[in-house]
């Protein structure tokens, strides 16, 4: 199977599209306070507990994050007052890394961010945004992702295909008419 390879034009689309992927050095440091989802517990009632719980923290100290983090989170950075210190990209599940690196430093979130692991009240200190890499830095990493995007493509059009040509009786395997096969 035969697929494109990046050219310059592409990478450089890629790379004016997507600068935010192409950040070195950029960390922030976090606190936050877990309230992690269980079987045991409804996910409603958790996240109603975990507003008031906001509510009372807005406009208050740091100590008083630090107390409630210790008194309520489920994680193991409650001992430590909810400090999980500078985390970097990449460090953290995606959902909850999007929110802290789009928080300005210093900052309590005024909302509860929501991952996999529960809801979380937030709190920023410094940071450091980092550098954006040259394009001659990051072109072999792009061309590289965009030549494995086509591969992964072209393999998935192919098996839509052979499905399509296949003749099996007594199963619908949809796919095969599609207009995006070429």
């Amino acid at each position: 199977m035969r697929t494109p390879e990046a050219d310059e034009a592409a990478c450089r689309r890629y790379y004016a599209t997507h600068g935010e992927r192409f950040v070195a050095g950029a960390w922030v440091e976090v606190e936050h306070i877990l309230f992690q989802i269980t079987p045991r517990i409804s996910a409603p009632a958790l996240r109603r507990r975990a507003g008031e719980i906001l509510q009372a923290l807005t406009g208050a100290g740091a100590d008083t994050f630090a107390d409630s983090a210790r008194r309520y989170s489920n994680c193991p950075s409650a001992a430590a007052g909810g400090a999980l210190g500078a985390i970097r990209r990449g460090e953290t599940v995606p959902e909850f890394e999007t929110e802290v690196f789009a928080m300005p430093a210093h900052t309590l979130r005024d909302r509860l961010v929501e991952t996999r692991y529960g809801f979380h009240i937030v709190r920023t200190g410094a940071r450091d945004p980092g550098r954006m890499l040259a394009f001659p830095e990051a072109h072999a990493r792009i061309a590289e992702w965009l030549e494995a995007a086509s591969r992964r493509r072209a393999t998935h059009q192919y098996l839509q295909w052979l499905v399509g040509q296949a003749d099996i009786d007594g199963l619908d395997m949809p796919g095969a008419d599609s207009p995006l096969l070429q």
